[in-house]
């Protein structure tokens, strides 16, 4: 039985990074497909049929919204960001909570918000020391919109997976000057990480890197899917610049100034490593 207190390793990198990869073959994104695709073709051991999850991670997700048949969840610990010369070391748990449902016969699937006022993407702020800036700092990752999903790339490793359009909230004492909309990146100029369990193609000086699906363990009678040892990556996304920082943005170029930003396409990249979890809606809300 798989449990969700997983680990997180999540670093943005200004260099080459590489990891062990792993292929897994292809699991349909429709509701029943998916179940039994993944008893025939996924490398997945069943748990016993008394079996279940750790239903409780998926509390979150909008089954009250009809058109979701799939709930997806993953929670962490540890890890890092480096973005440019930025380092953050993650310490508290970040979540991900949606619903899914098809758009159309794309295989995609629409991403759907916790409705309880829960959000998408949960962190903690975290602590951080910004050469220029007085006073301590904390970064606060935020998703910016929702995007389209795609498990089968996601099993298969065939391209883009999850689409993670995020900005980081800076804040810190009034001594720092930040303001209370400081970021770097925002809704018209994202961090456009869309990771996937493949291998990358980034332009230079960035070279492939590759992720893998991780151990899989089906339950019967839940019909969740949950995998440990998942790892998403993308090195071929651009980091913006900061935002609205200081009154009338004046810290701006001193962060960028001192950070790096913004830091081209081939310069950056993303490794997340992280238990997550897919179950069919309809089982929720049976209970």
């Amino acid at each position: 039985m798989v449990t969700y207190e997983s680990r997180l390793t999540l670093s943005f990198m200004s260099r080459s990074a590489r990891i062990s990869s792993g292929r897994k073959p292809v699991l349909a994104a429709g509701l029943a497909a998916a179940t039994l695709s993944a008893l025939i073709l996924s490398p997945v051991t069943a748990a016993s049929a008394t079996g279940n999850g750790a239903l409780s991670v998926f509390k979150h997700c909008p089954i009250g919204n009809k058109k979701v048949t799939l709930c997806m969840s993953a929670t962490t610990t540890g890890g890092e960001f480096a973005i440019s010369s930025t380092t953050l070391t993650l310490s508290t748990p970040i979540t991900i909570i949606m619903g899914l449902y098809p758009k159309g016969d794309t295989g995609e699937l629409e991403m759907v918000a916790p409705t309880d006022g829960t959000p998408l993407l949960s962190a903690q702020p975290i602590p951080v020391s910004i050469e220029g800036i007085s006073g301590l700092l904390t970064a606060t990752p935020e998703i910016l919109s929702l995007g389209l999903v795609n498990i089968g790339n996601f099993l298969t490793g065939d391209g883009p997976a999850l689409p993670l359009p995020l900005q980081v909230l800076l804040s810190g004492p009034a001594s720092a000057g930040l303001g209370s909309d400081c970021t770097i990146g925002d809704a018209a100029n994202p961090l456009a990480v869309d990771v996937t369990t493949g291998t990358t193609d980034p332009p230079p000086p960035n070279t492939p890197i590759s992720g893998t699906i991780g151990t899989g363990t089906f339950h019967p009678s839940s019909g969740e899917i949950s995998y440990v040892g998942t790892t998403v990556v993308d090195n071929s996304f651009s980091v913006p610049g900061a935002y609205n920082c200081g009154p009338l943005g004046i810290l701006d170029p001193v962060l960028n100034a001192y950070e790096g930003f913004p830091s081209a396409s081939g310069n950056n990249t993303a490794i997340m490593t992280l238990n997550d979890g897919i179950i069919p809606a309809g089982t929720l809300r049976s209970r």
